[in-house]
């Protein structure tokens, strides 16, 4: 599964114009966890589902998808 931009998983923050890399992957996290329509998607992942972005294997949005996955689902970290 692509969550790159422009895709609905796409991080909207752009390092650079908004932050560092970390910073913009902890934008990500309130933004997504602030949206009910993210939650959704994120949550409708099926199990196993490989994520796509062109930024790993750096610290990526992306981890933070799989981490809101699995507290959604109740897998442990």
């Amino acid at each position: 599964m692509d969550i790159g931009r422009p895709f609905a998983l796409g991080n909207p923050f752009h390092i650079g114009k908004d932050g560092d890399r970390l910073t913009v992957i902890a934008k990500f996290e309130a933004y997504a966890r602030d949206n009910l329509n993210i939650l959704n998607i994120i949550e409708d992942i099926p199990e196993g589902t490989m994520l796509g972005c062109y930024c790993k294997p750096q610290a990526c949005h992306g981890d933070v998808i799989i981490k809101i996955w699995k507290e959604l689902h109740g897998v442990p970290e």
